[in-house]
């Protein structure tokens, strides 16, 4: 009788419901957005294709959905209940992000349907990777430099970003470059601070961009 009575026990236990319930288990939700391209629309932007990626929170992966530009809003289900990070890209033909904007902690609720509104995407910086080498060789210190100081100059010569970087390094990445045309240019400085080598070389950045550009640094003639 007592070994029955155990069983009977065991038996309830073992259907007794969990306390909390895991969010994979709860029916899902959905999540609904609008979008505009900067302030002329996708055709005026050069964009074909919005991708909408939502990463939730504690995950490590982010699942990406590609729209045309031209749909202009969008509802994606069958979404597990939590806060997601949502990020929307603007790509152009060539398959280059040129915008882009970000929303935080977007909860989705089960058997619910989240709606955000309308997101306005805005241009996004381009990227520039410097390298230099003098007419010599690549060698800083037979050439007495320490550092090169990087500047990129717009068309009315106002100088639109400055960098200083060791020498040895031999490249440096400029980022957030708003799209504009630039001479980049690369001053060698000696111990004391003084420009002992200087090279410059013209480039076109578009919005999104990360392009490669080297430089020959020459010497410098006194007076100039």
């Amino acid at each position: 009788m007592k070994r029955f009575g155990a069983v009977i026990i065991v038996s309830i236990l073992a259907v007794l419901p969990a306390c909390g319930t895991d969010p994979v288990d709860l029916p899902p939700g959905s999540l609904s957005l609008g979008w505009i391209v900067g302030t002329g629309g996708c055709e005026a932007a050069g964009i074909r294709t919005v991708i909408v990626g939502l990463k939730a929170s504690g995950e490590e992966g982010t699942s990406l959905y590609s729209y045309e530009c031209g749909d202009g809003e969008i509802t994606i289900g069958g979404l597990t209940p939590a806060s997601y990070d949502v990020t929307l890209q603007g790509r152009s033909a060539d398959g280059r992000d040129r915008y882009g904007a970000v929303l935080r902690d977007v909860e989705v609720r089960s058997e619910g349907n989240t709606r955000v509104g309308t997101v306005r995407l805005s241009a996004l910086p381009a990227k520039i990777t410097a390298s230099w080498y003098f007419e010599n060789s690549r060698m800083c210190s037979y050439n007495s430099v320490i550092e090169v100081t990087i500047s990129l100059f717009d068309q009315q010569d106002y100088e639109q970003y400055n960098q200083v970087e060791s020498c040895l390094v031999g490249e440096a990445a400029l980022l957030g470059v708003d799209a504009d045309r630039y001479l980049v240019n690369i001053d060698g400085r000696d111990s004391e601070g003084d420009i002992l080598f200087n090279g410059q070389e013209e480039v076109v950045v578009d919005r999104g961009d990360e392009i490669r550009v080297e430089v020959c640094l020459s010497p410098v003639v006194s007076g100039n």
